[in-house]
């Protein structure tokens, strides 16, 4: 039986300079993008904003539209507490052994991110750019014991409906998972941490 994790994808509010912005007219662009939250992943790694920096955009909120993704987890991902530096974090992680190997400073944080952040101007809608970022793929950066990191596409097996967080409940059906899942992560599942 496979295990599962649900992923927080929200839409991003961006700017960049227009084109035809002067000193003196700073006129600017905006648009949505759909990306992973800032719940779904450690600061630390690939996020939103340093996405949508690499296009030329600057992210400057997160707002509250949002949609659950349920991944497939890989084997080598746990999930729960874990450490880094003596400091206790919560979320995907490898192992600690493998976490002693890694030379990037993070341990054995896993990180998620999307292909390509996806504009809602472009696609017409909130919905579309989320199913647009989905399709773009949804990889883990997972640390290795040579002390790289490998990234891995990961199965998506179902999206939820777009809520507004904060505003709205959590989609029927899917209320239930996320509870279970940040108990999960606040309480660890039962595994060999030397694995």
């Amino acid at each position: 039986m496979s295990r599962t994790y649900l992923l927080t994808l929200s839409i991003f509010a961006a700017s960049k300079p227009r084109a035809d912005a002067t000193e003196h007219m700073p006129f600017k662009d905006y648009d949505g993008f759909a990306a992973v939250s800032g719940l779904s992943t450690p600061p630390e790694g690939t996020t939103a904003g340093s996405q949508l920096a690499a296009i030329g955009w600057n992210s400057y909120e997160e707002l509250n539209r949002r949609v659950l993704v349920r991944i497939e987890l890989p084997d080598e991902v746990l999930v729960g507490p874990y450490q880094i530096a003596n400091v206790t974090r919560h979320g995907l992680h490898a192992s600690e052994k493998i976490g002693r190997a890694a030379r990037d400073g993070m341990g054995s944080s896993v990180y998620a991110y999307i292909g390509k952040p996806s504009s809602t101007r472009e696609t017409g809608s909130d919905e579309a750019a989320f199913n647009a970022a989905v399709h773009s793929g949804l990889f883990l950066s997972i640390p290795q014991e040579t002390g790289t990191r490998r990234k891995i596409a990961v199965n998506v097996l179902a999206i939820s409906p777009v809520y507004k967080a904060y505003e709205e409940p959590i989609p029927d059906g899917w209320r239930e998972e996320l509870d279970a899942q940040l108990s999960l992560e606040e309480n660890g599942e039962r595994s060999n941490p030397m694995a």
